[in-house]
């Protein structure tokens, strides 16, 4: 993500940086049509999708979410379930996730922003966690970090713009990444601990030597 320039080697090779301007001067939103699963004739009409740098989901109107828990069910046979406030975890295998839905977010100029399953699960050894939650306006969408990581995405804040391009692969570099942050977090949580612990049991001294003091004035 990019607030201003950009490096293009980010790019995939051919493509580029497409700019569309934004819905209003008040936030990092574009004016859209409907959003559609599938490739289905039917889809739900939207007004807006949002673009959010701190959200971990995308959030999808309740009619898509659960068009898309249906077609789950029929091209897997599986059922996914609600886990806290931003994600679903369905059972999958890794063969299984090509039959999962994309999105389509049809922009008012007839170009369309596709959410693909590669965007939204993360394959887990228990089943696939996917990163879909309900929008909290029925007519909005909002594309969070799952979305904004396979695009290279520029906020123009000038021409109150926001820029899109196809990314290059990071899988690799992701996997990896997530394989170090646990250990790496849990380890300074560890260490945290430790230090939060000796604050307290020296804090816990001093005021029992100070109590002793008190006593043997």
């Amino acid at each position: 993500m990019f607030v201003g320039g950009y490096d293009p080697a980010l790019l995939q090779d051919g493509t580029k940086v497409t700019f569309y301007r934004t819905a209003d001067d008040n936030s990092w939103s574009l004016s859209t049509k409907g959003i559609v699963i599938n490739d289905e004739n039917r889809g739900v009409h939207i007004d807006k999708v949002y673009f959010s740098m701190n959200s971990e989901s995308i959030l999808i109107p309740p009619h898509t979410l659960a068009q898309f828990l249906l077609a789950v069910h029929n091209s897997t046979g599986h059922m996914c379930s609600p886990v806290q406030d931003k994600m679903h975890v369905c059972a999958c295998s890794e063969d299984q996730i090509a039959k999962f839905p994309s999105f389509d977010i049809y922009l008012q100029n007839n170009e369309k922003l596709r959410i693909t399953p590669d965007q939204y699960i993360v394959k887990r050894w228990s089943g696939c966690l996917v990163y879909l939650w309900v929008s909290p306006n029925n007519h909005t969408a909002h594309l969070g970090l799952p979305f904004l990581r396979k695009y290279l995405s520029v906020f123009d804040v000038d021409q109150r713009a926001i820029g899109l391009g196809p990314m290059k692969s990071r899988k690799y570099q992701d996997d990896a990444t997530a394989l170090l942050i646990f250990p790496i977090t849990f380890v300074l949580f560890l260490v945290g601990l430790g230090i939060t612990q000796v604050f307290k049991s020296n804090a816990a001294k001093e005021v029992q030597m100070e109590q002793s003091r008190f006593l043997t004035r």
